[in-house]
């Protein structure tokens, strides 16, 4: 079995931001990281260093939202943990004793992709400690395998963003055929979490079995003359054909005053709206940013629903994951 020199002091420390699946263009295909104007670190991070208790593996959950966390086992930093370390074994690497932090500083259930962030975070940790044994291909297909165990089907639209960053496509049968769409980069997007919790498996069980094929053809069209014009940098008629017509009908009932965020959104200058992933997380698209904070400011008093809720103005991310270089202060450095 060969042995990966790892120093003894070695310790390494990865954000994943947050993401939108979905990104109110396609089902499962479209995935967008995000970042907060105001520079606020919006995801997970997780430290990995040696453990010299020599007592097996160590995992701890810290953070905002660590009480959210599974404490049996069974939470997406441990399982990671293991699975990374059956590949190991499955390419002859010895395993080391693991001390592993998970900081989870995004609520669970939002939209944003809570569970992709600490997926994405986990394993690139690893990757990164144990001097990258899996390519990123690799990689990738460890995340989505680990994030799958929680949504309850493989896809790629919240770990492909969280893990690359931009605005990505991702076959789901061929991960490997990623596609970067070019996106306007004076988009503002102001991005709400109500407060809610809604679970992915649960906003998958609502929707039906089977669509009509008129539905079908134009949520076709919708996708392919998004990227088209977003690709010749029409991005005010890409906007036009952002209109997710396969999930949002159905889960929009699930998030609380949906229709008057809608309405308030194209009131206060937004040029769409829909929802993040599974939802309940919302957004708004503006191209100007006075405008996306009046907006935010309106979400802020008036859809929040409790203290777990949040809003911000956010750019789209061009990066996904990111090494923490202090993690006192919280500051980055780009992959």
């Amino acid at each position: 079995m060969r042995t990966i020199d790892i120093h003894k002091d070695k310790k390494v420390a990865i954000f994943a931001p947050a993401s939108m699946g979905n990104t109110s263009i396609s089902y499962d295909l479209v995935g967008t990281a995000i970042v907060p104007i105001s520079g606020e670190l919006l995801g997970d991070t997780v430290t990995v260093s040696l453990n010299h208790d020599d007592d097996g593996n160590k995992v701890m959950v810290l953070g905002d939202f660590a009480h959210l966390v599974p404490s049996d086992g069974s939470n997406l930093a441990e399982l990671g943990l293991n699975i990374f370390h059956e590949k190991l074994e499955q390419k002859d690497i010895k395993q080391e004793n693991i001390m592993l932090t998970l900081y989870k500083n995004l609520a669970i259930g939002t939209g944003l992709g809570s569970s992709a962030c600490s997926v994405v975070a986990t394993i690139e940790a690893l990757n990164r400690f144990y001097d990258y044994p899996f390519t990123k291909d690799e990689a990738l297909q460890i995340m989505a395998i680990l994030e799958g165990n929680v949504s309850g089907a493989v896809h790629y639209d919240n770990i492909a963003p969280a893990y690359l960053g931009g605005m990505i496509i991702v076959d789901t049968n061929k991960p490997q055929n990623m596609i970067n769409i070019p996106y306007n980069k004076e988009w503002f997007l102001t991005v709400c979490y109500n407060g809610q919790k809604i679970s992915t498996a649960m906003a998958r069980s609502i929707l039906p079995k089977d669509y009509p094929k008129d539905t079908a053809v134009q949520n076709a069209l919708n996708l392919g003359l998004f990227i088209h014009n977003c690709h010749i940098k029409d991005y005010h008629k890409a906007l036009e054909y952002m209109d997710e017509i396969i999930a949002e009908p159905h889960r929009k009932s699930l998030i609380d005053d949906y229709d008057l965020a809608h309405d308030k959104c194209l009131a206060y200058g937004g040029l769409n709206f829909g929802i993040s992933g599974s939802g309940p997380t919302v957004f708004g698209v503006f191209d100007d940013q006075e405008k996306a904070n009046e907006f935010n400011l309106w979400l802020e008093k008036n859809f929040i629903k409790n203290q777990m809720g949040s809003t911000n103005v956010c750019k789209i991310s061009a990066n996904g994951v990111q090494i923490i270089t202090d993690m006192e202060n919280h500051t980055n450095d780009i992959l």
